[in-house]
């Protein structure tokens, strides 16, 4: 037993600790499996590429315009409405400063560079409408000098003549209706205005899809700041007074303004003063009547002058005295007992009619020329009164310039024709089917 219990002790001694002879434990060794350090990858070398060549090129979608004497970038880019920069960028100038005349540049606005870059300005603008032969009549600006043309509208039929404010800058005219493009001649129509450069174009009269409503031509106010005009659809009409900018529209009065076989109502006209605006009107047996109105929303100061005549044309505001005197008012009917159109003209102060054995007359009235009919042709006058020159047979339209003995002359499929009558020149500006121009505010007048 005592030897059992001693073996016992050895065994459990040895189990608990390993001592050196000294009797200090011997610490634990622990064999650790060695770490092998990768071996380096060779660094893959990216080829660095051949820098190319950046070669600039001026912006094509920009108009080509060639630098006039006096011109600088600033002034380009302000015409164009855009930043030096963009000018420069658009380009490819590296100094600014360094222009030539003759160079050929790019704007993004041909014609109002060329408009803000010229002397004459907006004087120099005539505006005209193209027949692309096809299927549009859209509106176009053209330098009275030629060269630079400006499409207004894109894809539209204007209907008649444009119609010019007083201050040169503004245009009216009339676009058949998208509603009504296959109800055929004479068409229901929006009203559009623009500026003479073709900026700031806006529809200001919308027709609608509900009711076909027949507009006739605008006549702007003497100060440029109104527009009338009259719309009818069936039996009533109005006469309408409108801002430019299609705000503050009015009617002026209501009435039956449109001929008896026919659907486009008359076109209303503004006394020289803008006090008045006359037009024709039906009465309930057909006879056309003669009225002035004032220009004021739901006007009583309703005045007939003239009434039971069978209306041919007018009315136009015109000298009661020749070319002298106060205004009065000029309208055509038809004499049944001659079978002929008589002109006639009216004093609205006392409401005196007098006959009138002459037409129309296209009249500079600052210089004393006039185009009047002569046969079947139209002629143009000195002021001596003598036949100076007779225009193109080929002539469709004439208006007057601002200055000087100008006008311009539509041609229909051989453009516009220039004439400056103290220069001796002709010169072709437009090569379309161009007609209708419009320099500057007609100024019609009837011969005594």
């Amino acid at each position: 037993m005592r030897r059992l219990l001693w073996a016992l002790l050895i065994i459990g001694g040895v189990g608990c600790s390993h001592a050196t002879p000294e009797g200090t434990p011997r610490p634990l060794v622990v064999s650790a499996t060695p770490i092998l350090s990768p071996t380096p990858v060779p660094p893959t070398l990216t080829p660095i590429p051949t820098p190319t060549e950046v070669v600039c090129v001026p912006n094509p979608d920009w108009d080509p315009y060639v630098i006039q004497a006096g011109d600088t970038l600033g002034a380009i880019a302000i015409a164009g409405g855009v930043t030096l920069k963009d000018m420069q960028d658009n380009n490819c100038l590296e100094d600014r400063d360094t222009l030539f005349v003759g160079q050929e540049i790019r704007v993004p606005n041909a014609f109002s560079v060329n408009l803000a870059t010229n002397p004459e300005g907006i004087q120099g603008v005539v505006v005209y409408v193209r027949d692309d032969g096809a299927s549009y009549r859209d509106l176009w600006s053209v330098r009275s000098s030629g060269g630079v043309e400006r499409k207004i509208t894109e894809g539209q039929w204007v209907v008649g003549k444009p119609v010019r404010a007083p201050d040169m800058e503004k245009v009216a005219f009339r676009v058949a209706s998208a509603f009504y493009l296959d109800a055929g001649e004479p068409y229901p129509t929006d009203i559009w205005t623009t500026g003479a450069d073709g900026t700031q174009l806006r529809r200001m009269v919308d027709q609608g899809p509900t009711v076909p409503l027949y507009r006739s031509e605008v006549t702007w106010s003497p100060d440029s700041d109104w527009l009338a005009f009259i719309e009818q659809g069936s039996g009533i009409g109005s006469l309408v007074l409108i801002r430019p900018d299609g705000t503050e529209r009015a009617v002026i009065t209501t009435a039956d303004f449109t001929p008896p076989d026919a659907l486009e109502p008359t076109t209303p006209t503004w006394s020289p003063d803008g006090s008045r605006i006359a037009y024709i009107a039906w009465d309930d047996r057909g006879q056309g009547y003669l009225a002035t109105a004032p220009p004021m929303p739901r006007a009583r100061e309703l005045s007939q002058h003239v009434t039971g005549f069978d209306y041919q044309a007018g009315p136009y505001w015109v000298p009661l005295e020749g070319e002298m005197g106060p205004p009065a008012l000029a309208f055509a009917s038809f004499d049944s007992f001659s079978g002929q159109t008589l002109w006639q003209v009216v004093d609205p102060r006392t409401n005196q009619v007098y006959d009138r054995m002459g037409g129309l007359a296209l009249v500079n009235p600052l210089l004393g020329w006039r185009i009047e009919l002569r046969g079947e042709g139209l002629r143009l006058m000195g002021p001596s009164g003598v036949v100076d020159q007779s225009l193109p047979s080929t002539m469709d339209e004439v208006s007057w310039g601002p200055e000087g003995v100008q006008l311009v002359i539509g041609q229909a499929q051989n453009g516009l024709l220039l004439i400056d009558l103290e220069a001796d020149v002709q010169q072709s500006i437009t090569n379309g089917y161009d007609v209708v121009p419009v320099w500057v505010a007609p100024s019609w007048v009837v011969l005594p």
